[in-house]
């Protein structure tokens, strides 16, 4: 999800500590007493992070402020807060009394019950509220009921929100004055019986009026259009609620949450007008069709309303969106001006580290992590990540320490369970740790890293089934984490699936652009011999070096392709690069298949040039490496000095192909050692233990057919600088060396996989509209054309899902169109769909399949 850039990341009006603090407290017993807990407790820990009080002192309730927390200060002191809800007379009545208490035990119906006879805002919203939790206990125990545990129950849906909707709707949508109808029994007591109709469409001419809304009905309005699949509709209640009570902190998570899960079609590329009271809909449209196998996945995040209030909270708000985007630099920006208001708020450091780790700054995570641990001994949360941070570094004492901590405060914590299995995996208890995984899905079966680690644990026992089933799992419970899609493409890659692979890839990439091992994978997928794109594996190589590869995998293999495609001049420079790197990591570093690698072709490269004298002492030190490599380095030092002796010229400067490759094959050999492996960089937080993806398979000889041009629905994903999707995270090419030219001619020579689509006829159409259009635009305007005639050709579907399916059913092109778009745009969705097709409609036999055998 975007979230919106601004020059500073200062906290908006009203800034001061006390008028916030009025606020805070003010919200924290507002909340207390609607069951809202989850947001009354972050209310409180930024009430404490703003540090007016001391502790530490006898009188720990003395406040710098004093005593301002009457209700009347609190509506005087900004408009934001005097539009919030007065204090309701019903909150001493008996039955309200009775009702919390059986809400705080979790008997929602009862308490939904003891309500049925109270009108006013505050039991009205608690009993409406109730019933919408005991339909998601109901839609839970159904889900365990129909498939376990850790079953989808993708078609369990909460049995009570359409009487919700409706009972909202009537109270949200009266005019001035009208009076309100009473709630059917059934409903007000909670009962998943006789729900009330919905309004029909000739009522649809009633207007709300904000200032006699309650927010918190806009919330739980808000919450089940979400739950059914209304995304801007829940926006514009969420965005109204938030407006009149900006301090409700599970209103701005719905809203992210909304953002970044809703289904956006077209929708989804402008931002919803601001909310007002003409603008809010008296009656909605039909749920949305619910998405096939892979939909989730394919589904556009919706920006962030237009109509968001302009209050501190939204600095926090949108902190967190551009977190869970991987915006993380302009995360810490905002985090930054939050922590100079709140200075001892534990959310916002937390929020921090969690920044340094997507950053990969491992020890600045670990320090801030250790730090939250100090101040708060008994803190769970956050403490799964600290424990992959430790895992990465293998550090397995600090592990050891924080995994006794966590099972000693509360081991039934799916947090706790990650901890303890990450623990288990860095002992090399693979089966352990899948087990404590699969305790963590129990107890919340939307536990994203759980579902990530085990895939990533069975991927170390070689189950790849039950891994690609793990990762999917945690892609249905977020599309926008990069690690599950990359864990798919390492699965399939293990199959030898280069097509399902580089698609999962792609999806990381695009997710993660300025990740250099996404790249890296990307390239290995590209130079496989089912797939031969050379020069796509090029340009994402150069896009690995460009964003900082750590590891100079990208470095090493781009200079293999360079010399496998004679290009010595820049195969030299890069494998110099290399041999650099390398010496900087120590003199073991130099004994690595890579530094034999890079040894032997400058060698040869510089006798092939007449450098005598340099290829000598490369000799010398290819020679301490030992093994068959001395024996070749022996080989070539008699022969530069037989050269030196007769004064002779070295041939064949130009050919690349030097002797050296028909001896040990160094130049485009298989090394597999610590320094050169073939293998990718260690995931950060989620990789298999080891640090290397488990099964990885070698490279193997390639055929080169040209390189290719990639799509993407939001642009291509190999954009050169300046051109469409450059913008997207900075990936703009190296020139230099085979890098991207700039000229329709190297455009119009990138047809590798336009050709495998049978569709190089687009790369002529392109550049005569984009001359047409933009009087000669240059590549970049041929390229935006080539992206719509390509996008327009396929359905919007990738064209690597296309490869995919076109290879493993055997369809032509329009045939693997129509099963991608059938199946929401994921190949592997797509080709179970054909051999496994969901049940025929009555009276519609073999319609399911009907357009794909057509096509075929």
């Amino acid at each position: 999800m975007d979230v919106e850039r601004g020059p500073s990341a200062s906290v908006p009006s009203p800034a001061s500590p006390d008028g916030i603090a009025v606020e805070l407290t003010q919200a924290c017993h507002d909340l207390n007493v609607r069951g809202l807990f989850q947001a009354a407790q972050w209310a409180a820990e930024q009430l404490v992070g703003l540090e007016l009080h001391t502790s530490q002192q006898p009188g720990a309730g003395a406040w710098h402020h004093e005593q301002a927390h009457s209700h009347a200060a609190f509506s005087g002191r900004s408009p934001a807060a005097a539009a919030g809800p007065r204090a309701d007379p019903d909150e001493n009545h008996p039955q309200y009394l009775l009702a919390r208490c059986y809400f705080q035990a979790k008997e929602y119906r009862r308490a939904a019950h003891a309500l049925g006879g109270l009108a006013g805002p505050l039991p009205t919203f608690l009993r409406l509220y109730a019933t919408y939790l005991a339909g998601e206990k109901r839609r839970e125990e159904d889900r365990i009921e129909r498939g376990g545990p850790l079953g989808r129950g993708a078609d369990v849906v909460n049995p009570e929100l359409e009487g919700l909707e409706a009972v909202l709707g009537e109270l949200l949508l009266l005019q001035p004055g009208h009076q309100q109808q009473q709630q059917p029994e059934a409903v007000a007591a909670g009962g998943p019986q006789a729900h009330p109709q919905a309004p029909e469409a000739g009522t649809s001419g009633r207007q709300l009026q904000p200032q006699q809304q309650d927010p918190f009905l806009l919330y739980l309005y808000g919450e089940v259009l979400a739950a059914r699949g209304r995304g801007q509709e829940a926006l514009e209640a969420l965005t109204l609620s938030l407006r009149a009570y900006p301090c409700n902190w599970s209103a701005w998570q719905a809203v992210q949450s909304v953002c970044s899960g809703a289904s956006g079609g077209g929708a989804a590329s402008a931002c919803p007008p601001p909310p007002s009271a003409s603008s809010f809909p008296a009656h909605h449209l039909p749920p949305h069709a619910a998405h096939a196998a892979g939909g989730a996945a394919s589904a556009l995040p919706l920006p962030p309303p237009a109509g968001l209030p302009v209050h501190w909270a939204r600095e926090f708000f949108l902190a967190g969106a551009a977190l869970s985007g991987q915006q993380n630099q302009e995360a810490l920006s905002r985090l930054q001006g939050l922590a100079q208001v709140f200075r001892g708020s534990l959310a916002v450091e937390a929020s921090v580290a969690q920044a340094h780790y997507n950053l990969q700054n491992f020890d600045e995570a670990q320090a801030l992590y250790e730090d939250l641990l100090a101040r708060d001994p008994y803190r769970i949360e956050g403490t799964d990540t600290f424990s992959n941070i430790l895992f990465v570094k293998e550090a397995a004492p600090p592990l050891s320490v924080l995994a006794h901590r966590v099972a000693a405060t509360d081991r039934y914590r799916p947090e706790s369970c990650c901890v303890l299995g990450n623990y288990y995996s860095l002992q090399g208890s693979h089966e352990r740790a899948v087990e404590y995984f699969r305790r963590a899905l129990r107890l919340d079966p939307r536990c994203l890293a759980a579902w990530t680690l085990m895939g990533h644990e069975y991927m170390e026992v070689k189950n790849t089934p039950a891994a690609i089933d793990a990762y999917r799992r945690a892609i249905d419970v977020s599309p926008q984490d990069f690690r599950a899609w990359y864990g798919l493409g390492q699965a399939y890659e293990l199959l030898k699936m280069p097509f399902y692979a580089l698609y999962y890839y792609r999806r990381a990439a695009a997710l993660r652009p300025t990740d250099a091992r996404m790249w890296c994978a990307l390239a290995q997928c590209y130079v496989h011999e089912q797939v031969g794109l050379t020069d796509a594996a090029i340009r994402a190589y150069q896009l690995a070096v460009q964003h900082n590869d750590p590891d100079g995998i990208a470095v090493h293999k781009l200079a293999k392709l360079y010399e496998s495609r004679g290009e010595l001049d820049s195969a030299e420079r890069l494998f110099r690069h290399s041999l650099q790197r390398l010496e900087g990591n120590g003199p073991q570093a130099l004994y690595s298949s890579d530094a034999i690698e890079a040894l032997s072709f400058l060698a040869e490269r510089c006798k092939d040039t007449g450098r005598l004298g340099e290829a000598e002492e490369l000799c010398a030190r290819l020679m301490d490496a030992g093994g068959p490599a001395k024996e070749r380095a022996k080989a070539l030092a008699r022969e530069i000095r037989s050269l030196a002796s007769y004064g002779r010229e070295p041939g064949g400067g130009g050919g690349g192909g030097g002797p050296h490759k028909a001896g040990l094959g160094l130049g485009l050999g298989l090394g597999l050692g610590p320094g050169g492996g073939l293998t990718h960089a260690p995931m950060d937080a989620d990789t298999p233990m080891g640090g290397t993806p488990a099964g990885r398979s070698p490279l193997v000889p390639r055929r080169p057919l040209g390189g290719a041009l990639s799509f993407s629905r939001g642009g291509s994903i190999f954009a050169a600088a300046g051109g469409p999707g450059a913008h997207r995270g900075g990936a703009g090419l190296r020139s230099g060396g085979g890098g991207a030219s700039a000229s329709a001619a190297a455009l119009a020579a990138e047809g590798g996989l336009l050709n495998l689509l049978g569709l190089s006829h687009l790369l002529e159409a392109a550049e005569a509209e984009a001359e047409a259009e933009a009087g000669g635009g240059g590549a970049g305007a041929a390229e935006a054309a080539l992206e719509e005639l390509v996008a327009a050709e396929l359905g919007g579907c990738d064209p690597t899902a296309v490869l995919a399916v076109m290879q493993q059913l055997q369809f032509d092109r329009s045939g693997a169109v129509a099963a991608l778009q059938r199946s929401g745009g994921d190949p592997v969705a797509a080709v179970r769909q054909y051999w496994y097709p969901p049940a025929e409609q009555p009276g519609e036999p073999g319609a399911a399949l009907e357009d794909l055998d057509g096509a075929e």
